[in-house]
């Protein structure tokens, strides 16, 4: 679905700042002031994210310049060509290089010991945080500044 907005100019009428973006809605608020900058639409349309200029000022024939680019499905106001067959993807084995395929079969060749993998895995969670050296009292240390002030 395209988004359609107006993008508001440096030279803009009303004094709307530049790059502004502003809706039909935000236009319809009360005391809001009318200009002539023009209307985007932006979105995806075949794979490809854009944003275009409708030629538009008005709301009405900017949705319907929008509605047409999302009928056709393409940016450009022509039909898309019919995707052509890919070639074969090449994740097929005769594909891979002979080194990545003998890294593969030797880590599928190895056996997992699932129980010693679990057991590693609880212990690494429940270990205590490393004791502090017996003595030391870091309370007079004060504060310490990353920056090397004082």
């Amino acid at each position: 679905m395209l988004t359609v907005y107006r993008r508001h100019l440096r030279t803009c009428k009303s004094g709307h700042k530049e790059e502004l973006r502003t809706s039909e809605f935000d236009e319809r608020k009360k005391g809001w002031k009318r200009c002539d900058c023009p209307i985007f639409a932006s979105g995806t349309l075949a794979g490809k994210s854009q944003r275009r200029n409708t030629g538009e000022w008005d709301w009405e024939p900017a949705r319907l310049v929008a509605a047409k680019w999302e009928k056709l499905g393409t940016w450009n106001g022509k039909k898309p060509d019919p995707p052509q067959p890919r070639a074969e993807a090449s994740t097929k084995p005769e594909r891979i290089s002979i080194r990545c395929r003998s890294t593969i079969e030797e880590m599928l060749a190895k056996p997992v010991d699932l129980p010693a993998v679990l057991k590693f895995n609880r212990d690494v969670r429940t270990e205590s945080p490393t004791p502090r050296p017996e003595g030391l009292n870091v309370s007079g240390f004060g504060t310490m500044r990353l920056d090397g002030g004082q």
